[in-house]
């Protein structure tokens, strides 16, 4: 959304922008406020038009949330991975607790756009190709010895990015 207000483009027809409260606001946050004013809702005022609007919010919006009074019917749908680690299960935790609090339920909908090795490797063997370049891990050597039997040559990339195709 900030990408679409700083090209001067302004949000679209049917979009809101939700002010959350704060003591002091960013010199980018006061031109959109100054610019965009009419289509900036505050809590008090999503609160009054709950079933018009799908409220964009995270964990650190919930204080906020809880001032709207979400009504019965009223969701979360979270769209992330799920916690890999103990700060991000800690987030998790408390965000449960939000939403235990609010009274509501929790829907998880997330696709990474990672695909699974076995999955990668059942392209590879279905395209064919001559050479793959793996790019997008953290294991480049693992990989190759993963894809071996393809009989497929695998290139890994150096730091200096000086290998020829």
């Amino acid at each position: 959304m900030l990408n679409l207000l700083s090209q001067n483009r302004g949000p679209p027809q049917n979009v809101l922008i939700f002010k959350r409260e704060k003591k002091q606001y960013g010199k980018y946050e006061k031109d959109i406020q100054e610019k965009y004013g009419d289509k900036i809702k505050s809590s008090k005022e999503i609160s009054s038009m709950q079933e018009e609007v799908i409220l964009v919010a995270s964990l650190y919006d919930m204080n906020e949330v809880a001032e709207i009074k979400p009504e019965a019917g009223s969701s979360y749908i979270l769209s992330q991975s799920e916690p890999f680690d103990e700060e991000m299960e800690i987030s998790y935790e408390k965000l449960l607790n939000w939403l235990s609090y609010l009274g509501i339920p929790l829907y998880q909908a997330h696709a990474s756009g990672h695909a699974a090795p076995h999955e990668i490797k059942h392209v590879i063997a279905e395209i064919s190709p001559k050479r793959v370049i793996p790019i997008h891990t953290q294991r480049p050597e693992l990989f190759q010895r993963y894809v071996f039997d393809l009989g497929v040559e695998v290139i890994i990339p150096k730091e200096d990015w000086s290998f020829k195709l």
